[in-house]
């Protein structure tokens, strides 16, 4: 029965010996390159709930994994059509739908579509990161994690 409460603590201690050096990794390196090191996003997720990632955090690591893929690439930016990857939605109503359909180093370019079911473009516009709502932001910030993990499977 000891032996049971001893491995049960010392899986404790070492899960928050983790949990606290991954903070810490994130904090001295940015989640970019903590990510790089554990392996993966999921390897952090599993100790770093999503939503605690502030959105400067969220932003510096969705331009470092745009510059990353758009280099590997020989590009500017990440195309959505290239990419194998859904489009984030900026915004849908009644009369016209927003996809963000390319990933700039600083912006992400927006495409709007209107007329029956959405289906004519009638303009494009770009928007900064640091200017996109939260809940686009958080979406983008989600995308840049699939794209980054679709690339190096």
């Amino acid at each position: 029965m000891n032996l049971h409460k001893d491995i049960h603590r010392i899986q404790s201690l070492l899960t928050e010996n983790r949990e606290e050096m991954i903070k810490n990794m994130i904090d001295k390196h940015g989640l970019y390159h903590a990510i790089k090191l554990m392996g993966g996003y999921e390897n952090v997720l599993h100790f770093i709930d999503h939503e605690k990632i502030d959105d400067e955090e969220k932003i510096v690591t969705i331009k470092h994994i745009v510059k990353e893929l758009s280099d590997l690439m020989g590009e500017s930016g990440i195309s959505v059509y290239e990419s194998g990857l859904s489009p984030v939605r900026y915004s849908i109503d009644s009369y016209e739908e927003k996809i963000i359909n390319y990933y700039g180093k600083t912006r992400v370019s927006v495409d709007v579509f209107g007329g029956h079911k959405y289906e004519d473009l009638v303009g494009t516009y770009a928007i900064d990161y640091e200017n996109l709502p939260k809940d686009v932001l958080d979406n983008v910030f989600i995308w840049m994690i699939d794209a980054l993990e679709q690339h190096y499977k």
